[in-house]
């Protein structure tokens, strides 16, 4: 079956510009209607009147007003597959009952009549025979009858395009590249192919989840962005696809810090005497230092170890807008993360690691997501070139899968994200390639209520080391001594390193940082 998005006709969904401002069946949107949402509210413009397409071929069940149900201008559509889908709140219909249409018929234009908060389409995926049904709070049946448009979309390719030139390509994913079992992320790993192997594919190559599927000629898909034409490689020798013991996914070696940390000043400068302090009394042994500023390294090394830490994560980071050119990331950083490997071996000896997160919340718009990159897909294509060029460069470093946002879609004026758990499900590859995963935590009340979700975390690092990069008060709420001896100890509990926030901050920080806020632990 063909399948399009309804708001570009294309196959990529939901579409470059087009936000998800409700989930499928959130809690998030119960808390704040009442009901469980059936499906996505898709929003790109303040005054609508986008075209509107239908998402696969079908019949026109419904091409009218839904009168007080708050639907609006409403068109329902049945499908070959026994599946219905329906678009509401149109501004016009161009489709009529019972008309034949085809995946990507124009069926009217994006408006916000009935029910709304602002023009936006309201799109689901049914089994329900019923334009006007609306399940309400019986999360059951939005459940059993209705389809998240995620995994719909995920289930099969959706389009065939055409093949580059040349049918061997070389894998360029430095810990392996793996064979799904459908060209989908989704898909089980079937074996993993070693870097540098050389593969054949055959002529069809599809598009699914953001990538570009490629069938091996021995069976399975590969996603053809972790591939290069093959070219000539002195002492490398193609190797075929599946071998009689096949290639197991590589877990690296536990990265290990101090399990009491803090996350640095919010600037990037050298501790200052009242933050070592600090550091001092709270007998923290690890710290995340946030690589903005050059020639703070050697200063900020040596005074954190005469202060009693051992432990050194430094994050890639830039004053300027995320470039979706990777090279010009690396270009910006990796002058700066040199200081700091040369700082460890000058003020420790050469064996000392430097781990190294990897830049931060990729998927909010401040952090790049909508301008550099569009998707999780996106950014692994980006992360990957990225820590391709830092492996080369840096000796004796730890690459980590920078924190996400935590929490769900986001829409709102100068802000948005893309839900944390789908993002990170089109991140598997960038994930599989480093040797450890950043997460986020923070609280509202006593610190005790930190929220963490430490099987969820391990499960989506798939094996690898998780660390709290960022675990403290949430905006607004104050810090104190026995709140931070709460994370502490929580965190303990769960067996997770944690980077405290904040020694020092501005702004809208100033409520969590550790100087502002006289934040010492109890002494017991």
């Amino acid at each position: 079956m063909k399948k399009v998005s309804p708001v570009t006709g294309q196959a990529a969904y939901p579409g470059e510009g087009w936000l998800i401002t409700s989930g499928f069946c959130t809690e998030a949107y119960f808390r704040q209607f009442g009901d469980w949402h059936t499906g996505h509210d898709l929003a790109r413009s303040p005054q609508g009147g986008e075209p509107i397409y239908a998402i696969a071929d079908g019949i026109v069940k419904w091409a009218e007003n839904a009168g007080s149900n708050g639907f609006g201008n409403l068109v329902f559509i049945e499908h070959k597959t026994n599946l219905y889908s329906r678009y509401a709140h149109l501004a016009t219909i161009t489709v009529a009952n019972r008309q034949q249409v085809n995946a990507g018929t124009v069926i009217g234009t994006l408006g916000s009549t009935g029910r709304v908060t602002g023009p936006h389409l309201h799109f689901d995926i049914s089994r329900i025979n019923n334009a006007l049904d609306w399940p309400g709070k019986d999360k059951n049946r939005v459940q059993q009858n209705y389809i998240d448009p995620h995994a719909w979309y995920r289930d099969e390719a959706t389009m065939v395009i055409e093949p580059p030139s040349g049918k061997r390509l070389r894998v360029m994913a430095l810990r392996g590249l793996n064979v799904r079992a459908r060209p989908s992320t989704s898909a089980r790993s079937e074996y993993v192919i070693p870097y540098l192997a050389v593969v054949e594919v055959k002529d069809a190559a599809f598009l699914a989840d953001s990538f570009t599927w490629r069938e091996l000629v021995t069976g399975g898909w590969i996603a053809q962005e972790f591939t290069e034409p093959e070219t000539p490689v002195e002492a490398v020798t193609p190797v075929g696809v599946r071998t009689e013991t096949p290639t197991t996914i590589t877990i690296p070696s536990p990265v290990v810090v101090a399990a009491r940390g803090v996350h640095a000043n919010a600037g990037g400068w050298a501790p200052t005497d009242q933050e070592l302090d600090l550091v001092k009394h709270n007998q923290v042994k690890s710290v995340l230092i946030v690589a903005y500023e050059p020639n703070q390294a050697a200063l900020a090394v040596s005074r954190f170890r005469d202060a009693g830490v051992s432990d050194f994560i430094v994050r890639a980071a830039t004053h300027r807008p995320i470039s979706p050119d990777p090279q010009a990331f690396v270009d910006d950083t990796l002058p700066r993360l040199r200081e700091y490997r040369d700082a460890l071996t000058s003020a420790f000896d050469s064996s000392a690691k430097l781990h190294i997160a990897v830049h931060n919340e990729p998927n909010v718009s401040v952090e790049g997501f909508g301008t550099a990159w569009r998707s999780g897909a996106e950014f692994t294509r980006w992360y990957m070139q990225v820590i391709r060029r830092y492996r080369d460069a840096l000796p004796n470093i730890t690459i980590g899968f920078p924190a996400l946002s935590p929490g769900g879609d986001l829409a709102l004026s100068g802000l948005s994200r893309m839900d944390e758990w789908r993002f990170l499900e089109q991140c598997a590859e960038a994930i599989e390639n480093s040797d450890w995963v950043g997460v986020h935590a923070y609280f509202v009340g006593d610190g005790a209520d930190i929220d963490l979700k430490p099987q969820r975390w391990r499960d989506a690092a798939r094996g690898r080391s998780v660390i709290i990069t960022e675990g403290g008060p949430a905006d607004g709420i104050a810090n104190n001594g026995v709140k931070l001896s709460n994370v502490y100890r929580r965190c303990e509990q769960a067996g997770l390193p944690v980077m405290a926030w904040l020694l020092s901050g501005a702004g809208a920080w100033q409520h969590a940082g550790w100087v502002e806020q006289n934040v010492r632990l109890p002494i017991s």
